[in-house]
């Protein structure tokens, strides 16, 4: 349950890149979000139970490493399409990855 909601954010075809107009915790896109409330959980004392640890770190880890490939996949994705439309996969001054700009 707590990487579900990781994992339904950076899966799909097109990465979801609408900006939260009050970021929690700083994070700006759902994905983002959904690893902040991730890691959350594993450490809310509701939930965390000493002799599990371990289990709760794993999945912590698991949660950051998820969140690393997601980035990863849009580095990528991002770059060849810069590529196959023939101009240098990189970004102009200035610009953002984000639709409406950095947040502020």
């Amino acid at each position: 349950e707590v990487a579900g909601e990781l994992e339904d954010a950076a899966s799909g075809g097109r990465p979801d890149m609408t900006v939260s107009a009050v970021p929690p915790a700083g994070c700006v896109l759902p994905v983002g979000r959904a690893l902040a409330t991730g890691l959350a959980r594993c450490a809310a004392p509701e939930a965390f139970l000493p002799p599990l640890a371990d289990k709760f770190l794993k999945l912590a880890l698991q949660l950051g490493q998820r969140h690393c490939s997601w980035v990863g996949e849009l580095c990528t994705a991002r770059q060849q399409r810069g590529t196959a439309s023939g101009g240098a996969p990189t970004a102009a001054a200035g610009s953002s990855p984000f639709p409406e700009g950095p947040a502020s």
